[in-house]
């Protein structure tokens, strides 16, 4: 007898695929007046000896090893004895054939079966049980199993990249879709890396261009991502050419794939200055402050910048070259250490309201009758704009500083320019001045930017005095001057009449008696010099 053929989709759980429907009969039970019903047809699938359960999904080029046997227990009692079922995997069993199809891959005539995809895609395998004394595929059952050969359809790399050490995670996707957890990956780095499917997360420690692959048997595919290297840099936006008053420095810091520390504490700034009359090594600045300007953050790179605004006010530093340096810390994510260390340095022309030189330096000599010409020469980094001048001269024989008197001050207003020369004619707010030795101090004041400059004659002090021989002197007390930009007359220390080996000779000293030999100044190198009135002298010793 013969039955239509039938097309089931089995699915059975881990390695059991059943025919909900009985096969074919036929008479030839071992007992006399029964008639024998084969059993349902079973299929076990499995890939190098292991079991495949549903939804039969195997990578692509794994050879697939197919079986039919009779999940059913058939034993017969035929008059008190058992007669066991034999499995369909015997030889014929009754006169039943089998055979084996998929398609572009050759038939096979027998209970067990092996075929190989080498291309990706749902695969159709076709099981006939065919009935005793029929030809194929006139007579028996037809049995179809669904088997899906996974290929690699992509990697996707984390984004915009890593940095060392950092995991990441790198997703791959099937065809068809859903079975990512049959992938290998290799390319993975230090430590080991964890495959979480479809995800497979994993990190280097050092940077450079990294390829990971995801395989399935002879499908893979491959992606790279990019391990930056860490990045600490700052950089002056310009401020080289500003000079005078208040210069405004840009700076731009970009970090990657470390802690900037300045976000959380302040960065350590020095100077160090390079003029021609004051020499200094580095200093830590105690001036300005650095003011965020800008905040920005580029995925594609992973460059956090930052742009930060200082501004210094040059007026109490000296004219000439200065350079300014930054230095900070940052720490490499994501193990905040080693820190990376950067320093960065900018060159500074200060150029100020400055008097750079007075002709004559060191006092001025009144001999009674000759005007004197007293020449000051300035600098600034803008000479046009209008400057008021004021010399004012001195007589310092008293004693005590705060009763020098002013013996007249000599104006010019409204000049512009690099030199301006005083005349003094000997005359005093009073009347005419004695002939002798005066001091002097200069004042320059530039409305329009509010800079001013002053300057004091190198001898601070000036005592009449006779020596042994009872010759009327000049005794010029010269004393330390740091030549500020403005000066600072603060910082100035003046020799007083104890260093020289003097006795007085009234409690003015209005006349004192002086030896040749001096004693010098514990405040500075230079030595007092003698010279008779109406004569300058020269105090740089």
């Amino acid at each position: 007898m013969r039955t239509p053929r039938l097309r089931i989709f089995l699915i059975i759980a881990h390695i059991v695929l059943a025919a909900s429907l009985a096969g074919p009969t036929v008479d030839a039970c071992p007992c006399d007046g029964e008639v024998y019903t084969p059993p349902a047809a079973g299929v076990a699938i499995s890939v190098a000896g292991a079991p495949i359960a549903p939804p039969y999904a195997v990578c692509c080029g794994r050879t697939v090893h197919f079986s039919a046997y009779d999940p059913s227990d058939n034993d017969k009692n035929c008059g008190g004895a058992v007669v066991p079922d034999r499995d369909w995997l015997d030889p014929p069993h009754y006169g039943f054939t089998y055979r084996w199809e998929t398609p572009g891959q050759p038939a096979v005539d027998v209970p067990e079966a092996d075929f190989t995809w080498t291309t990706p895609g749902e695969k159709t395998v076709f099981f006939w049980v065919i009935d005793p004394g029929t030809v194929y595929p006139d007579g028996g059952e037809m049995y179809e199993i669904f088997v899906k050969v996974i290929g690699v359809a992509s990697v996707t790399p984390p984004t915009p990249g890593l940095c060392p050490g950092e995991p990441g995670a790198f997703t791959a996707t099937t065809y068809p879709s859903g079975h990512a957890n049959l992938l290998s990956w290799t390319g993975g780095g230090d430590p080991p890396s964890v495959n979480e499917s479809p995800n497979f997360s994993t990190s280097w420690p050092t940077p450079g261009t990294k390829t990971v692959t995801a395989s399935c048997g002879c499908s893979s595919a491959s992606n790279t991502v990019e391990v930056f290297q860490p990045l600490h840099e700052i950089t002056f936006l310009g401020g080289q050419d500003q000079t005078g008053g208040e210069i405004t420095l840009r700076m731009k810091v970009q970090t990657r794939c470390a802690l900037f520390y300045a976000l959380y504490g302040p960065i350590d700034l020095y100077m160090k200055e390079n003029t021609s009359v004051h020499q200094t090594d580095w200093e830590r600045a105690s001036f300005g402050e650095f003011l965020e300007e800008s905040h920005t953050y580029d995925e594609a790179t992973k460059i956090d910048e930052i742009i930060y605004r200082l501004k210094i006010d040059t007026v109490p530093l000296h004219n000439g070259s200065h350079t300014l340096k930054v230095v900070s810390d940052a720490y490499e994510l994501p193990d905040y250490d080693p820190p990376i260390p950067h320093e960065v340095s900018i060159s500074l022309t200060v150029l100020n309201l400055a008097i750079v030189q007075v002709d004559p330096p060191g006092a001025v000599a009144w001999n009674g009758s000759t005007s004197v010409p007293i020449t000051v020469t300035l600098e600034d980094n803008d000479l046009t704009d209008p400057m008021n001048l004021t010399l004012k001269l001195y007589n310092t024989a008293e004693n005590n500083r705060l009763n020098w008197p002013v013996v007249k001050p000599i104006p010019l207003e409204n000049r512009t320019g690099a030199a301006h020369t005083f005349v003094w004619d000997g005359s005093t707010v009073s009347g005419a001045a004695e002939p002798g030795t005066y001091t002097y101090e200069i004042e320059v004041q530039q409305p329009a930017d509010g800079d001013s400059a002053t300057y004091r004659s190198q001898y601070l002090r000036i005592i009449r005095a006779t020596d042994e021989y009872g010759a009327v002197m000049d005794a010029e007390f010269a004393g330390d001057d740091d030549n500020g930009t403005p000066e600072n007359e603060t910082d100035d220390k003046a020799a007083g009449p104890s260093l020289l080996e003097c006795r007085p000779n009234s409690a003015t000293f209005s006349s004192v008696h002086c030896k040749a030999s001096v004693v010098p100044s514990k405040a500075t190198t230079r030595q007092p010099r003698y010279h008779a009135p109406g004569v300058r002298g020269v105090a740089i010793g």
